[in-house]
């Protein structure tokens, strides 16, 4: 703590969520679908995917939106 000149041995953390008094796991919210994702994303809108620029799109999205499944892809992608 010297080297970081803290004059307090009180560290000063967020708390770790899973580990607070009241904790739920059934409070977890639950990913949705890469289709619930892509609907809610555009609206309902329809796409030719027989393009080619529409299906490179897609399967970008898709694949960046599978990726990020530890964090947030719905911020990610």
């Amino acid at each position: 703590m010297a080297r970081f000149q803290i004059n307090t041995p009180i560290l000063f953390a967020p708390p770790n969520p899973i580990k607070v008094w009241g904790y739920n796991a059934t409070q977890t919210a639950s990913l949705p679908t890469f289709g619930n994702f892509f609907n809610q994303f555009f609206g309902g809108s329809r796409f030719n995917i027989g393009a080619p620029n529409a299906g490179k799109m897609l399967e970008g999205m898709k694949r960046c939106y599978e990726n990020n499944k530890t964090g947030n892809p719905i911020d990610a992608c």
